[in-house]
């Protein structure tokens, strides 16, 4: 068991960082993992998560085997602007997490494509949940 934290990623990976910076921003937050990510951030690593009156606008696109082989891109686009008739926003954050990392999203083009389709301001952050909390706040 020795340096086995030296196996393991950060517990609190670099999209928690940008998460809990955004928590009291009126940002949709959306994440680009398979259902997973969103929740560990908000409901494990987040000390505010038991105040449900300010929860913030985070959503997960739960992404599946068949869209990481066929493309991110239309998920991600149909699913923001179907979140859109339902919630709205300032503006439109992207996050990464190891699968969109894996496969090389590129944020800026998906972000502006995104914007484009909504009319809200959107930006695309390449994180990759393999680095700490600290250096996903870096990246805002």
């Amino acid at each position: 068991m020795k340096g086995l934290y030296r196996s393991f990623p950060a517990f609190a990976p670099d999209y928690t960082g940008v998460s809990s910076f955004l928590f009291a921003e009126n940002a949709l937050t959306i994440f680009l993992d398979p259902h997973g990510c969103n929740g560990q951030s908000l409901y494990y690593m987040d000390p505010r998560f038991e105040d449900f009156g300010k929860m913030p606008k985070s959503f997960s696109c739960g992404i599946r085997e068949k869209d990481a082989v066929f493309g991110l891109d239309t998920l991600v686009e149909k699913k923001t602007v179907k979140l859109l008739e339902y919630v709205s926003g300032d503006y439109i954050v992207l996050l990464g997490t190891p699968v969109p990392a894996m496969l090389g999203v590129d944020f800026k083009a998906l972000s502006e494509k995104i914007q484009r389709l909504t009319n809200i301001p959107a930006f695309g952050i390449p994180t990759t949940g393999l680095c700490f909390y600290d250096d996903g706040q870096k990246l805002l």
